[in-house]
C-alpha cells in the first residue's frame, strides 16, 4: 500500500493532533488502511497532513490507546482490531460436532449476504482473487493443508468485495476457528470435492452479478457442510489447533 497525499489531506484546522487522529482513524475504518500497513516516519507524516511532528507523535500515541496503532521497534503500524475476539474464540472454544453447526448458523447470517453483496460490488480484482483460491483448492484437493487455506482465501475474498469494513472486520475475527472447522469438514469423505464444485459455481454467479443467485448457492453450500456434519456425528475428529 502506498501512503501519500491521496490518502492523507492537510489539516486546516487548530485542533491539530485531533484531526490527524481523526482521519487516521477513518481511514482504518474504511479499509483503504489495512491491517499492517506502514504509516511511515513521523517526520513524512507531518509534512502530509500539513502539521508538526509533536501533533504527530500525539495523534499516534492516541490511536495507539485505542488500539487502532501498534508499534514495533520504532515503526507504527495499523494494529489487527480483530484479534483479541480472534484470541478469545481460538482459546475457548474446543471444536466438535456442536460447536461446528453453531459456527455454521453464524457463517449463513454472515456469508449468504456476504455473496449477494460481493454479487453487486466485487471489482475484477476481487474476481481475480476468488477465481486463484478456486484453482489452488483443486490443485490442493490431496491436502488438508493447501485446501483449507485457499477455501478460507475464497470465502475471505467474497467478504472483501462486500466493501464494508464492519462485515470484513467481523468475519476476521472468527477466521482462525473457521478455518479449524475446515480442517475438521475436510476429512470428512468427499466434502472436499462437493464443496470445490459449489465454489465454482458460486464463483460465476458472483461473476454474472446475479446477486439472487449467488446467495442461494452460498446457502446451498453452507446447508450441504451441515448435512455432512450431522451425519459423521460422533465420528468427526477433535480440532487440534494449527497455529498460525
Amino acid at each position: 500500500m502506498s501512503n501519500g497525499p491521496d490518502f492523507f489531506q492537510p489539516v486546516r484546522t487548530s485542533f491539530k493532533y485531533e484531526a490527524v487522529a481523526d482521519q487516521l482513524a477513518s481511514l482504518i475504518a474504511s479499509g483503504k488502511l489495512r491491517s499492517g500497513d506502514t504509516l511511515g516516519p513521523e517526520e513524512e507524516l507531518a509534512a502530509q497532513f500539513g502539521v508538526s511532528r509533536s501533533s504527530i507523535r500525539e495523534a499516534l500515541r492516541h490511536l495507539q490507546a485505542k488500539g487502532l496503532v501498534q508499534s514495533n521497534g520504532g515503526v507504527r503500524t495499523v494494529a489487527d482490531t480483530s484479534r483479541p475476539m480472534a484470541e478469545f474464540l481460538d482459546s475457548s472454544l474446543l471444536l466438535g460436532q456442536g460447536t461446528i453447526l453453531e459456527l455454521l448458523e453464524v457463517r449463513r447470517i454472515l456469508e449468504i449476504e456476504n455473496a449477494g453483496l460481493a454479487a453487486r460490488r466485487a471489482t475484477p480484482d476481487d474476481i481475480a482473487l476468488m477465481a486463484r483460491a478456486v484453482g489452488e483448492m483443486e490443485g490442493g484437493l490431496e491436502s488438508s493443508r493447501v485446501y483449507v487455506d485457499a477455501d478460507l482465501d475464497f470465502h475471505m475474498a467474497i467478504c472483501n468485495a462486500t466493501k464494508n469494513s464492519v462485515m470484513t472486520t467481523m468475519v476476521r475475527a472468527i477466521r482462525d476457528v473457521i478455518t479449524d472447522a475446515l480442517e475438521i469438514t475436510y476429512q470428512i469423505p468427499g466434502s472436499a470435492a462437493k464443496s470445490l464444485l459449489q465454489h465454482r459455481l458460486i464463483l460465476e454467479a458472483i461473476q454474472r452479478g446475479d446477486a439472487e443467485e449467488a446467495r442461494k448457492l452460498m446457502a446451498e453450500h453452507l446447508a450441504k457442510i451441515e448435512k455432512e456434519v450431522r451425519e459423521a456425528g460422533a465420528k468427526l475428529p477433535s480440532g487440534s489447533r494449527r497455529r498460525r
